[in-house]
């Protein structure tokens, strides 16, 4: 079919089956999360793009659009970090952590070399406040809810760690990465 291009391809074929199976309608990242994750993220990273976009701009307004828009989308970053602690990816923090701080970080400089009005920079002080108050509330959301879907994220780190050992396949109109036995009970039958 033409969405299985073969086994790596991003988004795509098999790849895009593992990320449906993660943050799809019924994936373990939407139920730790209360809405489905791919579309959350999609929104969330198109405001992060629209912040890529305005930042050319000199004019107050879209230096603005940016230091509201960007930290949106690193908030995102920021919130995955205690996802992937949560699904035993430790090894991901880093990068969230590389991904989500530093459009914060720069999106305050911005604003103190194009705004120079401490009024604003109070206003924008108490919205990085917010947001940040919502990653943290978002991460014990999270962790609140993982005691819940604990069988979920069991059944999630296996058929992730059995995709990425036998080489990214997946097959068209499998319910499971090929090869992979899942256990009876997981509910996840019938999701492809």
């Amino acid at each position: 079919d033409w969405l299985a291009p073969g086994p790596g391809s991003p988004l795509l074929g098999d790849s895009g089956r593992m990320l449906v199976f993660e943050a799809g309608p019924a994936g373990v990242q939407s139920k730790l999360l209360g809405v489905q994750a791919n579309l959350l993220e999609g929104v969330l990273l198109d405001v992060g793009a629209l912040s890529l976009l305005s930042c050319w701009f000199e004019s107050r307004r879209m230096q603005l659009l940016t230091a509201y828009a960007a930290p949106v989308s690193a908030a995102y970053f920021l919130l995955n970090i205690f996802y992937f602690q949560l699904t035993g990816a430790p090894e991901m923090v880093p990068a969230m952590l590389l991904l989500g701080a530093p459009p914060i970080l720069l999106s305050l400089l911005r604003l103190k070399i194009f705004l120079r009005d401490e009024a604003a920079l109070a206003t924008y002080a108490a919205y990085l406040a917010a947001i940040g108050a919502a990653v943290l509330g978002g991460g014990l959301l999270l962790q609140q809810r993982a005691e819940a879907h604990r069988a979920d994220i069991h059944l999630f780190v296996a058929v992730r760690d059995h995709f990425t050992s036998n080489g990214f396949t997946w097959t068209a109109g499998l319910d499971y990465p090929d090869g992979f036995k899942p256990p009876r009970a997981s509910g996840w039958l019938g999701l492809f």
